[in-house]
């Protein structure tokens, strides 16, 4: 699978020419574009050689990957805002009734990937950034048994 980036010029008379652009991959088979801001800067997650799924940054024709949070090896960028913050979900060694990997709701700032800390253990999800850097995502907090949406800000 490969991800396509299209960009819409004015053209004549309303028609609109497009320049689609391979994103490429971070050595796997699959890429996935999530968001893209302003500033043409995308999101998303793509496989490395390994398999592994990282949430990536593609600007000036380059794929980096963001990396992953502590113990866990897997993340996904959902949002960007026209700022470059980032936001997502990777995975992180931690119990959790159980389970030993869990999904925690990231901020990436340019210079590393943070855990949000949403909730203590279980699972949290980041899916969208605005402008404001206010993040809403949900949460599934060990002492409720349902999935809780948040505003982070």
């Amino acid at each position: 699978m490969v991800v396509l980036l299209a960009f819409a010029e004015p053209g004549f008379a309303g028609d609109k020419t497009y320049t689609v652009i391979d994103l490429g991959t971070l050595g796997g088979t699959i890429s996935v574009a999530s968001a893209v801001n302003n500033a043409g800067q995308v999101v998303g997650w793509s496989q490395d050689a390994d398999g592994h799924t990282h949430a990536f940054l593609w600007e000036y024709g380059g794929m980096r990957s963001l990396g992953a949070l502590p113990g866990g090896t897997n993340s996904e960028a959902t949002d960007i805002n026209n700022r470059g913050e980032i936001v997502g979900h990777a995975e992180r060694a931690e119990d959790c009734g159980g389970s030993t990997l869990v999904t925690h709701a990231f901020l990436y700032d340019g210079l590393a990937m943070n855990d949000m800390n949403v909730v203590s253990g279980c699972s949290s999800r980041a899916w969208g950034i605005n402008d404001r850097s206010f993040i809403v995502g949900w949460a599934y907090p060990p002492d409720v048994s349902v999935v809780r949406g948040f505003l982070f800000g």
